[in-house]
């Protein structure tokens, strides 16, 4: 008889340190923090350095942008010729045509053509800034398109009577404006100063004053 409660002891002890073992398991598991997928950063924002560079094309114009930029030209559309300005740092491109008046469209059909691109795109809302150099007859207009829209800013800048320069910039990813403004600042200043150096060949500096 001791030796069967000697048995039946060792059983209940043996007993007892698995359920000790499996409780403090148990309380480990349910200790460890929830793992919680962290959201998509974005980019950090550190704008660059006023320094800037003189874009010269095979077009009659040329105009400075950021040190940090470059151009590609595209020579392949039909109707107008285009100047891609890429921001690499933003993942950014201000897409940039010059296209003449002919026969066809006059100036002031180009300029009615592309306002009613900039108002047909969906927006909060969308503010016009004008530029006017009368010196060297040059006149230039600056939209600001408020909301998540596709393309944040556009200009356009013209002679009134022989050609129409215009801009929009694109950013590489679906952007929301609210956490980019930083960023947006910088190309708007980037773009007021292409703005403000844009000149003719053979033409003086032009120096522009805002309306």
């Amino acid at each position: 008889m001791k030796i069967k409660r000697s048995n039946k002891k060792k059983h209940y002890i043996y007993s007892l340190w698995i359920l000790s073992l499996i409780l403090i398991c148990i309380t480990l598991i349910s200790c460890r923090q929830e793992v919680i997928p962290k959201p998509n950063a974005f980019f950090r924002i550190d704008p660059d350095t006023s320094s800037y560079q003189s874009i010269n094309s095979n077009l009659p114009i040329n105009f400075e942008i950021a040190a940090s930029a470059y151009t590609v030209n595209d020579t392949n559309h039909i109707v107008s010729e285009w100047i891609n300005i890429i921001y690499p740092r933003y993942h950014a491109t201000l897409y940039c045509s010059y296209r003449p008046a002919n026969k066809l469209q006059n100036i002031y059909q180009l300029l009615d053509e592309n306002k009613s691109l900039v108002y047909s795109i969906k927006a909060e809302q969308i503010t016009a800034q004008n530029y006017t150099d009368s010196i060297n007859n040059l006149y230039a207009t600056l939209y600001q398109l408020q909301g998540n829209t596709a393309t944040p800013i556009q200009f356009t800048i013209t002679d009134s009577s022989k050609y129409l320069f215009r801009g929009a910039l694109y950013f590489d990813f679906p952007i929301r404006n609210d956490s980019i403004a930083p960023v947006l600042d910088y190309l708007k200043s980037d773009i007021i100063h292409l703005i403000e150096t844009f000149k003719i060949h053979n033409q003086n500096n032009a120096s522009h004053r805002r309306n």
